[in-house]
């Protein structure tokens, strides 16, 4: 194995630590794209709360006495949160956004947080999975939503009858799962 090589392959020990972006490129998102509205669409059942952090040195107490310097991921409370709606709902209630293909729909979200978002949580798996994405209208989210319906994000109810998830009887001899009969 060359020294190349072995770089290469990371020890599943070793801590993996993800560059978070500058302040000056999410300055520059939030600035590129302000006043600009964008409709989230997501399928993960109770949605999200998106929150931009930003990057602190403050002093942290060290064994032996002394402190050290180190980098911090504070929220940036001056940019505020924006929570976005998830598909799940109460069973006899009208869900309280529009759901199209599984997607809960948050219309009205700055462009600007959602671009600065996107940078700062570029390796979240709902994001790079496609279970969350912005389109620039309600029709775009629509067909974009529809697109994507396949895509599952086995957070969903329990479908005993062809659910990958579903227990499977350890021999043969047991009978199989099944839904209870109504009287």
């Amino acid at each position: 194995m060359t020294a190349a090589a072995a770089k290469k392959e990371r020890d599943p020990n070793e801590r993996f630590e993800v560059q978070a972006p500058s302040r000056e490129v999410i300055e520059e998102a939030l600035a590129k794209y302000a006043g600009e509205k964008v409709t989230i669409c997501c399928k993960l059942p109770n949605g999200l709360t998106l929150r931009l952090f930003r990057a602190v040195e403050v002093r942290q107490p060290v064994m032996g006495g002394g402190t050290t310097m180190v980098v911090e991921h504070h929220e940036d409370v001056t940019r505020g949160r924006v929570h976005i709606r998830g598909n799940a709902h109460y069973m006899h209630l009208a869900p309280r956004s529009l759901i199209v293909a599984g997607y809960a729909q948050t219309p009205g979200v700055d462009k600007g947080f959602w671009e600065a978002w996107k940078l700062q949580n570029a390796t979240l798996p709902a994001l790079t999975e496609g279970l969350i994405f912005a389109a620039k209208n309600a029709d775009t989210a629509h067909g974009m939503s529809e697109d994507r319906k396949d895509i599952v994000s086995n957070l969903h109810p329990l479908i005993p009858d062809r659910d990958a998830r579903r227990p499977r009887p350890l021999n043969a001899a047991l009978s199989p799962v099944q839904t209870a009969e109504k009287d």
